[in-house]
């Protein structure tokens, strides 16, 4: 899945990759006189990253660097990550749903413009086994443990289909879980028959159901209620190619991951 980056996607100015951790994204652009802010650009809005675990560019990049912040489903900042980057694949943290980027010529002492910016994609990908912690209920498998329907793209009658791969030795039963929710005493998950189960093996896990309407959240786990009663322990399982889409099916092309509308 790429994603075209686009110059009215940014703004002439820096962002401040050391302010606070949990600061919303508006604290962390750069308010102050500094001479690079006309020399740099920034993303105007922080751009949603679904489930995706890395990601890659490919254009125009040569003589470009780029530093990439984090942030968590909440849109607070996660703290400051790697620093200058110049274009290589990125592993994003796993608590990160959006991310931001500032891009700086190399050296950064010259002039950017943010026309220059029609000339890239991100491209964001999750081709790698994940270890994730799954106790005798279930694990966090995607970026996006449970959110709003408005914030999944998503409303009551819609169809939606969630996929995860799975490799497990542990002996529980694994399987994708759709969970709706409204509160922590309000919530349901439902199991059809034909939803796929991994013990002592890999294998895809694939669940389709219909957003009912007496409920305002989603979240998207790995289920081991299966084995509730037989394995209690925390266990590590492996996950990757973590798929939502809005349709009763994953489309042919997405075979890498990700969020896709």
């Amino acid at each position: 899945m790429e994603i075209k980056l686009t110059s009215d996607m940014f703004e002439q100015g820096k962002l401040d990759p050391y302010a606070s951790v949990g600061s919303d994204y508006a604290a962390c652009k750069d308010s102050s006189t500094h001479s690079l802010h006309e020399k740099r650009v920034r993303s105007k809005d922080l751009i949603p990253c679904g489930s995706d675990r890395k990601i890659t560019f490919s254009g125009d990049n040569s003589h470009l660097m780029i530093w990439i912040l984090e942030f968590d489903k909440d849109k607070k900042y996660l703290g400051i990550g790697k620093g200058w980057n110049y274009f290589t694949t990125y592993t994003l943290k796993f608590e990160t749903a959006y991310v931001a980027f500032m891009i700086a010529r190399n050296p950064n002492s010259a002039y950017l413009d943010v026309s220059l910016l029609d000339t890239l994609s991100l491209i964001p990908y999750h081709d790698d086994w994940m270890s994730i912690k799954v106790d005798r209920y279930r694990g966090q498998c995607s970026t996006w443990a449970t959110k709003p329907y408005s914030d999944w793209g998503i409303k009551a009658g819609d169809v939606v289909t969630f996929q995860i791969r799975i490799k497990s030795t542990s002996g529980k039963k694994l399987h994708a879980r759709i969970e709706w929710f409204n509160s922590d005493n309000d919530r349901i998950s439902i199991y059809p028959e034909t939803v796929q189960v991994i013990e002592n093996s890999e294998g895809v896990s694939t669940i389709t159901l219909t957003v009912p309407s007496d409920y305002s959240q989603m979240g998207l786990w790995l289920d081991a209620n299966l084995t509730t009663q037989t394995h209690t322990e925390i266990t590590t399982e492996l996950v990757k190619a973590d798929i939502f889409v809005i349709g009763s099916s994953i489309p042919s092309n997405l075979d890498r991951g990700g969020y896709f509308r």
